[in-house]
């Protein structure tokens, strides 16, 4: 058994690295029930219903970080990543489509200015992990990831990007049956020239991904040197 300690935890929103600024992440998953018991029971009966997952988050206010408050006066819905035990490439990942329902800053005599987020997943909540996070210069091939089995569940894929030096990107990922040859995309980002997220799902529930995936960072226009930062979690399942 390998325990993971909460101070490696990493928080990405939008095209915002927020570990910086957060002290707590608490997740909490819930399903509805109905009450089906009937006379005669001695034992309560419930029928499953919808499942839904939120976010509480803790931290310390930087009055430059707006994006939080300007998303919660519009309920704009945002893409979150939460890596609740390390930021290295194969950490656990919790990919949510984010729609900030609480926001709130406290000023006390004795400690810095806190605030508290809480996020309700707008969908499903995929599980999945972090397949990505540095900076590639110029255009990259990633290595090949082996995920253990191909699966046919479908996907879901969270990029962020806090950086761009310049010219425009195209992150992909691909699967390959064999992790060597054989290499085709199922996921294409659309082209990014600065900060900013995109939410991608597969089109069917039970699209296959192949036992093997890598990343592809493809680089127009620009310098030679000049690169994008970027993390990038998979999962796969739709739901």
């Amino acid at each position: 058994m390998a325990f993971k300690h909460g101070s490696k935890a990493a928080v990405w929103y939008g095209g915002l690295d927020m570990s910086p600024y957060l002290t707590s992440a608490a997740l909490s998953l819930a399903v509805e029930v109905a009450d089906v018991t009937t006379f005669g029971s001695t034992w309560r009966s419930a029928l499953p219903g919808l499942a839904q997952g939120s976010y509480d988050f803790e931290g310390k206010y930087d009055p430059g970080v707006t994006q939080l408050e300007t998303d919660f006066a519009a309920q704009t819905e945002a893409v979150l990543t939460v890596c609740p035990g390390g930021s290295a490439v194969g950490d656990l990942a919790r990919l949510v489509p984010a729609l900030s329902t609480s926001w709130g800053q406290s000023s006390v005599i004795d400690d810095a200015v806190a605030v508290s987020w809480g996020v309700t997943g707008a969908g499903a909540l995929a599980f999945g992990t972090l397949i990505h996070n540095s900076e590639d210069t110029n255009t990259t091939t990633g290595s090949s990831i082996d995920q253990g089995a191909s699966t046919s569940t479908g996907w879901t894929g969270h990029l962020h990007v806090t950086l761009v030096d310049g010219g425009s990107w195209v992150i992909t990922i691909e699967d390959s049956s064999t992790g060597s040859s054989g290499w085709a995309a199922i996921a294409t980002f659309a082209a990014k020239t600065t900060v900013g997220a995109e939410r991608l799902r597969s089109a069917a529930a039970t699209t296959t991904v192949k036992r093997y995936i890598r990343v592809v960072a493809t680089r127009t226009g620009g310098s030679a040197g000049q690169g994008i930062t970027y993390a990038l979690a998979f999962a796969r399942s739709k739901e």
